[in-house]
């Protein structure tokens, strides 16, 4: 009797010792965090209380959105100087 209650709990932990990293590895929403920080008054702190993440994942997202938004300028600056060559009679292509 003691030993199926000890074997149960053994695998009780052992599955939650197995789940537990997993369901805080999720994947966090960038685009609904930043939307969240866009709104007046609102925190790193409160939307990562809110959300159930941690200040360190709405950092991450930051710095994504920053280095996206430098990869879209450069990518476009690179387009309009590729468009100004195109234009220009006896430019090579």
């Amino acid at each position: 009797m003691v030993r199926r209650i000890l074997c149960r709990a053994t695998a009780g932990l052992f599955v939650l010792s197995i789940l537990g990293p997993m369901a805080h590895a999720a994947e966090v929403n960038c685009k609904f965090v930043l939307k969240n920080l866009a709104l007046p008054g609102r925190t790193v702190e409160s939307v990562a209380e809110t959300m159930g993440i941690t200040e360190a994942d709405i950092e991450k997202c930051k710095k994504e959105a920053a280095s996206g938004a430098q990869n879209k300028a450069a990518d476009t600056a690179a387009g309009a100087v590729e468009e100004g060559a195109k234009e220009v009679p006896g430019a090579a292509h």
